[in-house]
């Protein structure tokens, strides 16, 4: 069967080696692994090495939707580089046996490159809030230190209203 058979999800069936294998699929993994061959108007496991076995390629399909699912659900804060590398492994390991994840690879490497520049320019901004929070506690405690000679004048500035006072109201 062609890809571009394929119309819709109904249409859709994973057969590899001449074994169909939708009823090894969770349902969902085959949902998303459509959607996957769909953007690739293509199916992705075509090209799978005839000897592996049934179980073999339910795994590589599943494992080909969880990195799909981690590509879309990663975020910044949460990822971390032996994520990507541990992905980049198994996609690398899918390929060799013949599944076409180079799109998921190619995803990958673009997100590993704009971790790392991301990841840099973190370190540098958090390097110059730290840098303001320190200037700023220098200027917390100049303004505190400024209070209280403001105060210390203006009692000096008191006492001498005073002083002036009572010399104007003194006796003849």
């Amino acid at each position: 069967m062609e890809f571009k058979n394929v119309k819709n999800f109904e249409d859709f069936t994973v057969i590899v080696n001449g074994w169909n294998i939708d009823s090894e699929l969770p349902e969902h993994v085959r949902a998303k692994y459509y959607e996957l061959c769909c953007s690739q108007k293509a199916f992705l496991h075509c090209n799978l090495t005839p000897v592996i076995n049934c179980k073999l390629i339910t795994e590589i399909i599943s494992g080909t939707v969880k990195v799909a699912n981690f590509i879309r659900s990663c975020k910044l804060i949460t990822a971390s580089k032996n994520d990507f590398a541990n992905w980049n492994k198994c996609l690398d390991a899918f390929e060799s046996m013949g599944m076409n994840v180079g799109f998921l690879q190619a995803r990958l490497q673009q997100l590993v490159k704009l971790y790392n520049e991301a990841m840099l320019k973190r370190a540098c901004l958090e390097g110059k809030i730290r840098n303001l929070e320190v200037m700023l506690m220098e200027i917390q405690e100049a303004f505190a230190s400024k209070e209280k000679e403001i105060e210390t004048l203006k009692w000096e500035a008191e006492r001498h209203d005073v002083k002036f006072q009572a010399e104007v109201n003194a006796p003849w």
